[in-house]
């Protein structure tokens, strides 16, 4: 039952952001939420202060430690390498996150590697990964993209122009040198 609510929580913690920045995160210790959090990176502006980072951050003042013993960290999105690598470095034993980097635009991915190849080869970490629910992580994915076409005035084509044109601010994400799409998380 805890996975579900601290999913939740993670989730309402997300939509607090822009819709560029939507990423929640909340640690749970001992079957209670002990922190959450969203993406500050646009607004502080800050680019480690990732959902993941300040959540950590929070937890680790409740429990008056940097380390995470116990502690399993819920996140709506699969981590980037900083956010794991943090978690690991904190001591967090499970990491369960809905969204695959697969079903993510790969702005914040700056290799093909997932977290799972990371945490085998490199880390050779004893962390548990865990995906939650992966029909709704599509769910969402599908009724994002229709929020954001609708947001901004698209009719689902992404017509830049029309945008530009009503002054909106937009996110556009660049192809990197290997083609593969590069932005802001």
């Amino acid at each position: 039952m805890i996975d579900k609510q601290a999913m939740k929580k993670a989730w309402e913690m997300a939509n607090k952001c822009e819709p560029s920045y939507k990423f929640g995160c909340a640690i749970v210790k001992d079957g209670k939420i002990i922190a959450a959090d969203h993406n500050h990176v646009g607004e502080i502006p800050d680019t480690s202060a990732h959902a993941e980072v300040s959540a950590i951050r929070q937890a680790c003042k409740v429990v008056e430690d940097y380390i995470l013993k116990g502690c399993t960290l819920y996140s709506t999105h699969e981590p980037c390498i900083m956010c794991f690598s943090c978690a690991m470095w904190a001591g967090v034993e499970k990491v369960v996150y809905q969204v695959p980097k697969e079903d993510q635009d790969d702005f914040m991915y700056a290799s093909n590697m997932s977290i799972e190849d990371f945490n085998r080869t490199a880390l050779r970490s004893k962390i548990r990964i865990e995906r939650y629910n992966k029909k709704t992580s599509l769910r969402y994915q599908k009724s994002q993209h229709r929020r954001s076409v609708k947001t901004l005035g698209l009719s689902g084509n992404g017509d830049i122009k029309n945008i530009a044109k009503k002054g909106k601010k937009v996110n556009v994400r660049a192809k990197s040198a290997s083609g593969k799409k590069r932005g802001k998380k």
